[in-house]
C-alpha cells in the first residue's frame, strides 16, 4: 500500500485555478501592486491638500498653536493664554495650547524654522509615525520583514482617511 499524498483542499485548488487571482501568487506582482496603491495614496493626498489650500481650508491647524505656543515659551512668555489660566476652559478653543509644557518644550526646534517649513516638517514627522505604527501592527499580525510589507504599509496609511485627516489638521494622535 502507498501512502496518500495529500491534496490541496477543494476551496484552494478553486481559489488558484479562478483566473486573475492565481497572479496574487507572485511576490513580484504583489510588490508592483502594493507600489501602485503607493502611488494612488500620494496622488490623493496631493490632490486632497491641494485642494484645501485652494479654498483656505485651515491646514495644520493644530500644529501652529503647538509652533505658537513653543515659540512663546523661548520668549519667556506664558504657554497658555489668560482666559486658559483664570479657570476651566472648553476643550476646544482656537489657537490655545491644550498639552501639558513638556511637548512645547520638545517642539522649540520647529518654533527656530519658519512657519511653512516647520508645517512640512511636522507632517512628514506624524506621516512617518503612522507609517511606523502600521508597519509595527502588521509586524505584531505576523508579516514578515519585507520591501513588499512596508509598501503596503504606507499604502494603508496614505489611503486611510482619518489618518490623513489627522495629519493634516497637524494633530499629536500619529505620534501618540
Amino acid at each position: 500500500d502507498q501512502p496518500m499524498n495529500p491534496s490541496p483542499s477543494a476551496e484552494a485548488t478553486v481559489e488558484r485555478s479562478v483566473r486573475g487571482l492565481r497572479v496574487l501568487d507572485s511576490s513580484g506582482f504583489r510588490t508592483l501592486l502594493a507600489g501602485g496603491f503607493v502611488t494612488l495614496g500620494l496622488v490623493a493626498n496631493i490632490l486632497f491638500i491641494t485642494a484645501m489650500l485652494a479654498v483656505d481650508m485651515p491646514f495644520l491647524s493644530d500644529f501652529e498653536a503647538y509652533y505658537d505656543a513653543s515659540f512663546r515659551l523661548m520668549q519667556g512668555q506664558p504657554l497658555y493664554f489668560d482666559e486658559q489660566l483664570q479657570g476651566p476652559v472648553d476643550a476646544w478653543c482656537l489657537g490655545c495650547y491644550l498639552y501639558p509644557p513638556p511637548f512645547a518644550h520638545a517642539l522649540v526646534p520647529l518654533a527656530l524654522l519658519p512657519m511653512t517649513l516647520a508645517k512640512a516638517l511636522w507632517f512628514g514627522l506624524t506621516t512617518a509615525a503612522a507609517i511606523a505604527s502600521t508597519w509595527l501592527a502588521t509586524g505584531i499580525g505576523g508579516a514578515a520583514r519585507s520591501p513588499q510589507r512596508l509598501l503596503w504599509s504606507i499604502a494603508a496609511t496614505l489611503l486611510f482617511f482619518p489618518a490623513f485627516l489627522a495629519n493634516s489638521a497637524g494633530n499629536v494622535s500619529s505620534l501618540v
